[in-house]
């Protein structure tokens, strides 16, 4: 009988379709044996690194959460043409495959929803909302991406950011992928600077942020965004970098104290152009739809005005994209 180990979260992770029904990657993984524990020969153990001996003990994980699956329930389809799909993606919904996310994702749903293969032209993050626009070719993928590449495209974000923002921002940052931690971008202000921290993945990033609304209660501010280049987390790195974090944003935004979004409901937005001016979420939501031409895209219905697209809980809050072709 065979007397080798194996790492306890490296064999649930090698074994995990035999094991749960849930995508995880090795971090979820680490976490969960932690947390809940693993049943080993029905003896709880909370070690990641336990030495696992396969052919004399067994696993059991059945006590382990089920992972939330991608907010495909949420997902309109703005407009449909025969070269392309514009799509509002909901919050907590992975664009394409990868660590833990192999089959839940937006690529594998519209292959196995609708029998049809899609071409990602512009990506978002799984925790943000917004616009984007899918191809039904390579080709057509192509020409809609050159738009991209040739600044035709305007890309226009909507995020509530921590405290009083009162002024314009026109930025350039240079930005690599952060050495201790591959899923955190680092921002550099100084091109040589972010060349002799990382040679080979220096991205000149540029973003133009404007304020617009204030509320006073929960001191967060509604900021209006234009990207120029379209980096990793760009956004949510260069607002946390200039003393503005996300709302509610976890990745970088881990020393600020989070409040409840649902109280963002409740309190009253102060216009910056007209300061005696006070408006309600329901009046900011609809600002929000004029302001970006999103209600310009129709669908079979007519215009398309729907409240979920500036819906208040966002997680990273980051509510829209109007996209100008």
């Amino acid at each position: 009988m065979s007397k080798e180990f194996i790492r306890l979260y490296r064999f649930i992770h090698s074994n995990l379709n035999d094991l749960t029904p849930s995508e995880l990657t090795f971090s979820e993984i680490k976490q969960n044996i932690l947390k809940y524990g693993v049943l080993i020969n029905k003896a709880l153990v909370f070690e990641q690194l336990y030495k696992f001996y396969p052919n004399i003990e067994k696993v059991d994980i059945s006590h382990w959460p089920l992972r939330p699956k991608g907010n495909f329930q949420d997902l309109v389809i703005l407009y449909e043409s025969q070269e392309i799909l514009v799509i509002n993606k909901p919050k907590n919904l992975v664009v394409q495959p990868g660590a833990g996310h192999l089959q839940d994702n937006l690529i594998t749903y519209f292959k196995e929803s609708r029998d049809i293969d899609i071409f990602l032209i512009n990506r978002i993050d799984k925790e943000t909302c917004g616009i984007m626009l899918i191809a039904k070719s390579e080709i057509i993928q192509k020409k809609y991406q050159n738009l991209f590449k040739e600044r035709i495209v305007k890309k226009e974000y909507f995020a509530l950011v921590v405290g009083d923002l009162q002024k314009v921002y026109n930025l350039t940052h240079f930005q690599t992928r952060d050495t201790k931690n591959p899923i955190k971008q680092k921002l550099f202000w100084d091109h040589k600077t972010c060349l002799d921290y990382s040679p080979l993945q220096v991205r000149e990033c540029k973003t133009l942020i404007k304020p617009v609304f204030y509320c006073q209660e929960l001191d967060i501010s509604l900021i209006n965004v234009e990207i120029f280049t379209g980096r990793m987390h760009q956004i949510r790195l260069v607002c946390q970098e200039i003393g503005f974090p996300l709302f509610q944003e976890s990745i970088y935004n881990q020393n600020i104290e989070v409040k409840n979004s649902n109280s963002v409901n409740n309190c009253s937005f102060y216009s910056l152009n007209f300061q005696s001016k006070i408006i309600s979420p329901l009046e900011l939501q609809v600002f929000i739809l004029k302001y970006s031409q999103c209600h310009s895209l129709k669908n079979e219905n007519g215009y398309f005005l729907c409240s979920k697209f500036t819906s208040f809980s966002l997680g990273n809050t980051v509510f829209g994209i109007s996209l100008e072709i």
